[in-house]
C-alpha cells in the first residue's frame, strides 16, 4: 500500500546526493582525503611553528584558516589532489538509468552540476576544518585581528603586518576566510567545469591533459614570465603587492562569466547526445 505521507525526494537531489554518497565511500576519494588532511598538517606546521614562529608573531585563531588559504593551502597540491579525486565526472551510474525516466536531462545535468559544486566545497570545508584543529593548540584564542592588537601596543608598524590592511579594515576574520575561499573554489570549480565539458564533447582527456598542464604550467615554464591560472586561484595571487582589490573583482566575474559559457555549452551538448549508464563511471 501506497504510504502517502512518505515524500519523495526531488529527483536532481537524489541523482546529486547518490553521486556525492558514491565519491565520498569510494577508497581513492577517501586515501586522496586522506592525504589532504596531511597536506594540510604540513602547511599549518610550517607556516605557524617554523615562519611565524621565528618572526616572534603569534596569530589569533580565529585568523589561521584566512592566513593558510590566502596561499591555498599549497594550491598546487591541494589542487592537484582534488584533480585526482574529481577525473571521473560526469558519474554515470546504472541506477540513474531509472532516474532520468522520472525527470529529463537537464535534470540530470543540474544534478551533475551541484555534485561537481559540492565536491569543491567539502574539499574547502575539509581544509578550514584541519587548519582550525592543527593550529589550536599554537594561536591565541582571542577575538580579532593580531596585527590590530600589536600595532595598538606599537610592537608592529603597518608594513610588517601578517594579513593585509585592506583585509582587516574591510572583513572580520570569518567573513576573511570566504574572502580567501572563493577565488580557490572559482579555480577549482572552473577546472571540473573543463573536464565536464570535455566529457560532453565525447574525450575527458582532453580536460584533464587541459587541467593537467594549468597545475604544472608554473613549474615546466617557470622562466616564462607569464601569468598562470593558478595565479589566478588564491588571494595572495590575485594581489601580491596588496595595492586594491580591483583584479580581485575582475577575476572573480571572470570566473562566473566563462563557467556560465562551459554550463551552457554543455546544456546544448547533452541535447545532441545520447546518455548511456553503465555500473562503471565511465563517461
Amino acid at each position: 500500500m501506497h504510504n502517502s505521507g512518505t515524500r519523495r525526494r526531488h529527483p536532481i537531489v537524489a541523482m546529486m546526493s547518490g553521486n556525492l554518497e558514491a565519491w565520498l565511500r569510494s577508497p581513492r576519494t577517501i586515501l586522496l582525503l586522506l592525504f589532504v588532511v596531511v597536506l594540510c598538517f604540513l602547511e599549518v606546521n610550517w607556516t605557524l611553528h617554523h615562519v611565524l614562529f621565528w618572526e616572534g608573531i603569534t596569530l589569533h585563531w580565529v585568523e589561521a584558516p584566512y592566513k593558510m588559504l590566502e596561499y591555498g593551502v599549497e594550491i598546487y597540491m591541494s589542487s592537484g589532489l582534488l584533480f585526482v579525486m574529481i577525473s571521473e565526472i560526469p558519474r554515470k551510474h546504472s541506477y540513474q538509468n531509472n532516474m532520468l525516466i522520472r525527470s529529463n536531462r537537464r535534470q540530470w545535468l543540474t544534478a551533475q552540476i551541484m555534485y561537481c559544486i559540492l565536491m569543491a566545497v567539502t574539499v574547502l570545508l575539509l581544509l578550514v576544518v584541519c587548519v582550525l584543529v592543527f593550529s589550536f593548540a599554537s594561536t591565541e584564542h582571542i577575538a580579532g585581528w593580531s596585527d590590530s592588537a600589536r600595532m595598538m601596543d606599537g610592537s608592529m608598524l603597518e608594513k610588517y603586518g601578517v594579513v593585509p590592511q585592506y583585509v582587516r579594515e574591510h572583513y572580520t576574520p570569518g567573513t576573511a576566510i570566504l574572502y580567501a575561499a572563493l577565488p580557490i573554489f572559482c579555480f577549482w570549480f572552473s577546472m571540473i567545469m573543463v573536464i565536464l565539458l570535455s566529457s560532453s564533447l565525447g574525450s575527458s582527456f582532453i580536460g584533464q591533459l587541459v587541467c593537467a598542464f594549468a597545475l604544472l604550467a608554473p613549474y615546466v615554464l617557470n622562466y616564462v614570465d607569464i601569468p598562470f591560472p593558478t595565479q589566478f586561484a588564491t588571494v595572495k595571487g590575485l594581489n601580491p603587492d596588496w595595492n586594491g582589490p580591483e583584479l580581485y573583482r575582475k577575476t572573480i566575474c571572470t570566473y562566473v562569466v566563462l563557467n556560465g559559457a562551459m554550463i551552457l555549452a554543455i546544456y546544448w551538448r547533452l541535447k545532441k547526445t545520447d546518455l548511456v549508464f553503465c555500473k562503471e563511471n565511465m563517461i
